[in-house]
């Protein structure tokens, strides 16, 4: 009977295998593509900043504007330019008066132009209403 060979007592590494972890390569490729992420997740930011900035302006010109009509609406007097500019920082109101025509005749269009800026650029609200004539013996700005 013959006896089955006997191993040899070399050992011979496997070929193709790899050992655990990252390679060098693996690893810059991670950083890069973490870089270029974060880049454009800044880039993002930045523009979300500058949408928020700008809603946030065109509410100040719409308050203001708004609490400049109620103003004229419930005493017929503007609010003073240092109460406006104090209450919505930035803004600035002006206010324009005429007299309504056609279904209209007999009251007064009041017309609240508010500006401010952001970013650089303007932001404008123009609101109008009707409002009844002051009643005589009042004084009318």
């Amino acid at each position: 009977m013959n006896a089955p060979p006997r191993p040899s007592k070399a050992r011979v590494a496997p070929t193709g295998t790899r050992r655990g972890g990252w390679s060098l390569t693996e690893a810059v490729v991670s950083v890069g593509i973490l870089a270029a992420l974060i880049v454009g997740f800044s880039d993002v930011l930045k523009a979300v900043r500058e949408v928020n900035r700008r809603q946030l302006v065109a509410r100040r010109c719409m308050a203001a504007g708004q609490a400049v009509l109620d103003g004229i609406t419930a005493t017929g007097a503007e609010l003073p330019a240092a109460d406006v500019g104090r209450l919505w920082p930035g803004v600035h109101v002006r206010v324009f008066r005429r007299p309504g025509r056609g279904d209209w005749a007999g009251l007064t269009l009041v017309e609240a132009r508010a500006r401010g800026e952001a970013n650089g650029r303007p932001v404008a609200v123009t609101l109008r209403r009707y409002v009844a004539p002051a009643p005589r013996g009042e004084a009318a700005p």
